[in-house]
């Protein structure tokens, strides 16, 4: 009996909203070419909470969209029975997501790592700052030993398909001496965990070129990205309590940008932010939630401590400024450190009292183009004008036709 192929999203998460964001392109792309496309999510949660967060597909694409939550193992397992699962893996790696990598080590089950984000990495490099929490940073890395142990030894799934972005991990990765020799002795594949790695550009680029299609730019307002203040990576391992005085550095930074170049800002918050706390605070502004990507490619000028999607801004070419401060602690301060010397941004310091001129920053900004453009082709835009849920697509299809 021949096996039905089933592409999905095999994860367990609550963030569903936040998850199918990421993958967006990649469940178009697959419902376009098969017809349709399924989620496995192993948290259980009301299902019209899921139904709820499909609403960033189009209707026609959301009832194409199969969600399957399975009540305990048995019922997973007669699901992917006489199935050739082909899933996007966003399950976690912590100690607590073992019991589900063990779950998933199936031979009809082809997991595929995609990392499109293009962002500056927070690998060990970050976590060997001076944090407060230092449990944290020891468990970090014990259970990043474990784990790769635990692939080694084949306990856990391999990965099928690693997509990256990032041109000089791509290419470490394809080109690596270890790979060569396996490619000549087949009996030690057992010691790589990526099967097949292919380089892609980002999703930024991708939903920039459609964006672009679609819409008309203004470049009307400044944008800043929030990270929030009471983010998980920040309270795991600094243990602070500034709200009030990282909201009043803020507003006052905010007015006084405003003044200097006469246009209005707009707060656009992280997926983990309560909205309501920030427009009680920040009411002379405008605050919004999931609308980040639309609103920065809308926008002349971005600012931020870090962000994943300053990606966009970095795509989009905007203005961006770099906001540092000390307030959000030391782990915070070090990446925001890292975006600033990286991309050559020009910085203001949230917590000073000093005027800037707006000429001094232009500059830094005309300035800082040199070191974007860089970083964008090694990172964002690295696999010439591909867009990449293209060629994902391909490779699966390939993949599909070369298993039957």
């Amino acid at each position: 009996m021949q096996k039905i192929n089933t592409i999905c999203l095999i994860t367990s998460s609550m963030q569903i909203e936040k998850i199918l964001n990421i993958y967006k392109n990649y469940i178009i792309e697959t419902i376009n070419k098969y017809g349709s496309f399924t989620i496995i999510n192993f948290c259980k949660i009301d299902d019209k909470k899921i139904l709820k967060n499909l609403e960033i597909f189009k209707n026609s694409e959301k009832k194409k969209i199969n969600v399957f939550q399975p009540r305990n193992k048995d019922e997973f397992l007669k699901f992917i029975k006489n199935k050739n699962i082909i899933a996007l893996d966003n399950l976690g790696k912590k100690f607590e997501d073992f019991k589900l990598r063990f779950l998933i080590k199936k031979p009809n089950i082809h997991l595929i790592l995609l990392l499109d984000m293009g962002n500056i990495s927070n690998e060990d490099n970050f976590d060997g700052w001076n944090t407060k929490n230092k449990n944290f940073i020891f468990l970090k890395k014990i259970n990043k030993i474990i784990y790769r142990l635990l692939i080694l030894l084949n306990l856990f799934p391999k990965t099928q398909f690693y997509f990256e972005s990032r041109k000089e991990i791509s290419e470490n990765y394809i080109n690596s001496k270890i790979r060569k020799v396996i490619n000549k002795f087949s009996f030690l594949n057992f010691l790589i965990n990526f099967q097949k790695v292919y380089k892609i550009n980002s999703s930024a680029y991708e939903d920039c070129i459609k964006f672009k299609q679609q819409n008309k730019i203004d470049n009307k307002n400044i944008i800043f990205l929030d990270g929030n203040y009471n983010h998980p990576d920040i309270t795991v391992r600094e243990n602070i309590n500034i709200k009030l005085k990282y909201f009043k550095h803020l507003e006052a930074k905010f007015f006084l940008i405003e003044k200097i170049f006469k246009k209005k800002i707009e707060i656009c918050l992280h997926p983990s932010s309560n909205k309501k706390e920030y427009q009680m605070f920040f009411k002379k502004f405008k605050v919004y939630k999931g609308k980040t990507r639309e609103k920065i490619f809308q926008s002349d000028m971005v600012l931020f401590h870090e962000s994943s999607s300053v990606t966009d801004a970095l795509i989009g070419k905007k203005k961006i400024i770099v906001l540092e401060t000390d307030l959000l602690g030391k782990y915070l301060s070090k990446r925001i450190s890292s975006y600033k010397k990286i991309l050559g941004l020009p910085s203001i310091k949230l917590e000073d009292n000093i005027d800037f001129k707006k000429s001094n920053i232009l500059k830094k900004i005309e300035l800082s183009k040199k070191n974007i453009n860089i970083f964008v082709k090694k990172n964002l835009k690295s696999d010439n004008n591909n867009l990449p849920s293209k060629k994902f697509i391909k490779i699966i299809d390939q993949f599909i036709k070369n298993e039957k």
